[in-house]
């Protein structure tokens, strides 16, 4: 860059951060254009993207793509102005490559998700898919045991493939009498996505095949598992479980001779492959807080077969039910708000809530973004609703609106219905200090967000829609009147106007 505009550079960088692109274009403008280089020209494009004017931009950014092929913002910035023209193949080319050159940034990623179709699309097009080729789908499952090792690895990559149209990588398990069998692997957001899969099979193939969202375990079954050139028998894996009422989760202590041969960590990856097949992915999931080997047997413990029973035991002597759906399981919580002056993060004035998913909720307050990077990655949205109030006078009447909002949500968008089967959850909600939120997990945020619209039209709230993440871009759901707080508490955040 000439030095001379260095500091001008700078200038326009603090003109971004106070929204003020009209300056910045003004200024640009009066700059002879044989006198700009690489970075100014970038500069007027994503001036141009920030006023809206996106066919401008495309030119612009064009100009210099022989020096910009390793330029995450020149390909973010190129994807912008292709996506809002209309241009999405283009766009999710320009995205995809953003995120290989930088795959830490979010935004990036965001954009990605919006370039596919959402999971619910995602799902009808999977079971399109297996309808078209169940006869195949059916002779590997019924001919899997005397076929070549070739062929039966050719069947499983043609599944993967079909896979694939859902998400990135989904595990599962073919065989027995027409069984497929999703498997969760460990990566908890899919407990929350493949139910619906599942949900949505085709009356056409119930008959014959039996599917299911994660693998069920083998409560009693003594099993034999081969591992590390070991065979060890379920029956003999011995295991002690300290129940905590509070937390309605057990402690495991483990011992089988075998498992103290092995480094620490085959021990523990052996153990807990074990447990899924005993328990099932999904008792292990809601049941099981954590495990430590032991190193001889001690008393109390009992055979790994026998643990699902004794767990079960120990959880309804206390009153409780078994519940292994993430929709049943809900946890309260609380916190002090941030009561400053200076409040700048969405949902930092939250006092309480609770949850279906309280690993998402730990994500936000710590900023990490894994699961709803992956969430997105099979098209689906972890995303919280969200509508302010002025005053603590307030505060019970919004609340009371927030649980009416809550159940109608249910039932009018998420409940089935005749044309139109429910595309999300309600995860749980929250109350804050300057706003309430209805937490949820999207299928189809578009409709989603057609459908609130007209839910809300009549109730008189300042509402929004943003990701479920720190710094989040929000969607207007709908404004209502001049609110103070909704004010202050969205001029934060970044607008986002393409849904």
């Amino acid at each position: 860059m000439k030095a001379k505009y260095e500091k001008l550079v700078a200038q326009i960088e603090d003109w971004v951060d106070k929204g003020e692109y009209m300056k910045i274009l003004e200024t640009l403008h009066d700059i002879p254009r044989e006198e700009y280089d690489t970075n100014l020209v970038g500069i007027l494009a994503r001036t141009y993207n920030s006023l809206g004017q996106y066919e401008k931009a495309i030119p612009l950014l064009l100009s210099i793509e022989e020096e910009s092929q390793d330029d995450t913002n020149w390909f973010y910035r190129l994807g912008n102005s292709y996506y809002y023209t209309g241009q999405i193949e283009e766009a999710e080319d320009c995205f995809l490559r953003a995120a290989e050159l930088d795959p830490d940034d979010v935004d990036t990623k965001e954009f990605v998700y919006r370039c596919r179709p959402c999971f619910a699309a995602r799902v009808e097009a999977f079971w399109h898919w297996f309808e078209a080729n169940e006869s195949t789908l059916s002779k590997l499952c019924e001919n899997r045991k005397t076929m070549e090792d070739a062929d039966v690895d050719s069947g499983l990559a043609f599944i993967e493939k079909g896979l694939s149209i859902i998400g990135p990588n989904p595990k599962f398990n073919i065989g027995g009498d027409h069984e497929f069998t999703f498997s969760v692997h460990g990566e908890d957001y899919l407990f929350y996505l493949y139910p619906y899969l599942v949900s949505r099979m085709p009356d056409s193939l119930k008959g014959k095949w039996k599917v299911y969202p994660y693998n069920r375990g083998h409560e009693g079954t003594n099993l034999t598992f081969h591992m590390y050139d070991e065979d060890v028998n379920f029956s003999d894996v011995k295991v002690k479980a300290e129940y905590d009422s509070d937390r309605n989760a057990v402690a495991l202590a483990f011992y089988h001779p075998v498992f103290n041969k092995l480094e620490e960590n085959q021990a523990y990856n052996a153990f807990f492959v074990m447990v899924d097949l005993a328990l099932g992915e999904a008792f292990n999931y809601f049941y099981v807080s954590s495990a430590d080997m032991a190193d001889e047997e001690q008393e109390g413990m009992v055979a790994l077969t026998e643990l699902r029973q004794h767990i079960t035991k120990q959880v309804e002597a206390c009153g409780k039910q078994i519940k292994e759906s993430p929709k049943e399981n809900y946890t309260a919580y609380h916190f002090d708000p941030d009561t400053g002056n200076e409040f700048y993060n969405a949902r930092y004035d939250v006092m309480s809530g609770t949850t279906n998913y309280t690993a998402l909720v730990r994500d936000y307050y710590q900023a990490d973004m894994y699961r709803s990077i992956q969430l997105m990655a099979f098209g689906a949205k972890a995303a919280y609703l969200g509508f302010t109030y002025n005053n603590r006078e307030e505060a019970q009447a919004m609340l009371d609106l927030r649980y009416e909002l809550q159940e109608r949500i249910e039932k009018e968008i998420f409940g089935e219905s005749e044309g139109h089967p429910g595309k999300g959850y309600v995860l749980g909600g929250a109350a804050g200090t300057e706003c309430m939120y209805i937490d949820l997990l999207l299928f189809d945020e578009k409709d989603f967000i057609r459908r609130m619209r007209e839910l809300v039209k009549d109730y008189p709230v300042n509402m929004f829609l943003s990701d479920f993440r720190l710094g989040a871009w929000y969607t207007l759901i709908q404004e209502h009147d001049d609110n103070e707080v909704s004010h202050k508490y969205l001029v934060r955040c970044i607008q986002r106007d393409d849904l």
